[in-house]
């Protein structure tokens, strides 16, 4: 309150922040299948694997530090590892790609 006593007005719908929502999964950079990317900004603590490497579905491809916790990042599918855009140390933010998957077919 800017001083003692003052009235504050209360706030109409339009003015009314936007509830916060818990960001989508994130399975694709920027609607890739074969990206990867990162659901949430962090510190790559480890990289589980390299390029040329074929993963099942549910394997744990890299390990994320956020505020202390730590979070695996899983792949979504099966595949072939065509690139890792990451290496341990290195900060990310939400979206930043971590693993792409060579394409399919």
């Amino acid at each position: 309150l800017p001083y003692p006593g003052a009235a504050v007005a209360p706030m109409t719908e339009a003015a009314r922040p936007a509830p916060a929502s818990a960001p989508a999964p994130v399975a694709g950079g920027a609607g890739d299948p074969n990206v990867i990317a990162s659901p949430i900004a962090g510190t790559v603590q480890k990289v589980f694997v390299t390029k040329g490497m074929h993963v099942e579905g549910k394997t744990p491809v890299v390990l994320l530090d956020a505020m202390k916790m730590d979070t695996y990042i899983y792949a979504p599918r099966s595949g072939t590892i065509a690139e890792v855009c990451v290496e341990a140390g290195a900060s990310v933010q939400v979206r930043d790609p971590l693993i792409r998957y060579a394409p399919e077919g």
